[in-house]
């Protein structure tokens, strides 16, 4: 058994038009990030509901379908489940997202990838999970594994 892994991901979309884009590619770009079985959070009930059901042909904003198609599918093939929590429980994720507009603004060179998990001692599966991540259109400026 192993104890629960967290990861900390900041990153700007590269061309976002609406909150519920840059929500649905934060969940996109979490699930690339995450192995089989694991639990997303988001405090969106509009995208929790969509992706919930069984009918995802119309998702809440047609401009976030190519988000949308690519999450639902990991997301049945990796066995994850969605959640909604309270937006007063996200406060990491706001954090982070403020944290990301002041560091695009300062123009910070190089993304920087740290990992303090015990269990990966020899490599951290975050490198290798990030790596599909482009596909996404988000440019990473920092992960954390932990």
């Amino acid at each position: 058994m192993h104890p629960p892994q967290n990861i900390y991901i900041k990153g700007v979309l590269s061309d976002s038009s609406s909150v519920l884009m840059a929500e649905a590619a934060a969940l996109a770009l979490a699930l690339s990030a995450s192995t089989a079985g694991h639990k997303l959070l988001t405090d969106n009930q509009e995208l929790v509901c969509f992706f919930s059901s069984t009918n995802h042909s119309k998702p809440p904003d047609w401009r976030i379908k190519h988000l949308t198609r690519r999450f639902i599918i990991c997301l049945q093939r990796q066995n994850h489940r969605i959640f909604k929590i309270g937006r007063h429980l996200n406060q990491m994720a706001h954090t982070l997202a403020q944290q990301a507009i002041l560091d695009i603004q300062s123009h910070h060179a190089s993304p920087s990838f740290t990992c303090t998990n015990s269990d990966h001692a020899n490599q951290c599966p975050l490198m290798e999970a990030l790596q599909s991540v482009l596909r996404v259109s988000v440019y990473l400026l920092t992960a954390r594994c932990c």
